[in-house]
């Protein structure tokens, strides 16, 4: 777990601020803490807060939740390795091992930013920049 993350004992997971991380916990997780919205400064009000669906739009007055945050990064990830280029130039495969380098970086989500990273150091796990879209598959 990163540095200042620990999860409780009802696994709501608390960032290095003490308070629960919006973007480690999803949103029916920090509403099961009594029904009501974490009390932070920065907190939207309990009325413009709706959980997201398939073909709902995300409020912006708000982060996203580990699950909102999850599929549209998975999206993000998929569609740009669906238009890689079949055949990469020197450039372009740079720049895609530094997107992900970066990616993995400043993942909101510290824990899974970790995972991420973790998961990516490990033999068989790096991407193939040279391959198109079957090399990032890898």
């Amino acid at each position: 777990m990163p540095t200042g993350y620990y999860t409780r004992e009802d696994g709501i997971v608390i960032g290095p601020d003490g308070k629960p991380c919006k973007q480690c916990n999803s949103f029916k997780a920090l509403m099961s803490l009594g029904g009501q919205p974490v009390k932070t400064s920065d907190t939207a009000k309990p009325s413009e807060i709706s959980e997201t669906k398939k073909d709902e739009t995300v409020s912006l007055e708000q982060p996203p939740d580990v699950e909102v945050l999850g599929r549209a990064s998975w999206t993000l990830l998929h569609t740009t390795a669906a238009n890689y280029p079949a055949l990469p130039t020197p450039v372009q495969q740079n720049d895609m091992a530094a997107f992900l380098r970066t990616f993995a970086q400043f993942y909101p989500c510290g824990m899974c930013a970790q995972d991420l990273r973790e998961w990516m150091s490990k033999a068989g796990n790096q991407p193939v920049l040279d391959r198109g879209w079957a090399g990032l598959g890898q």
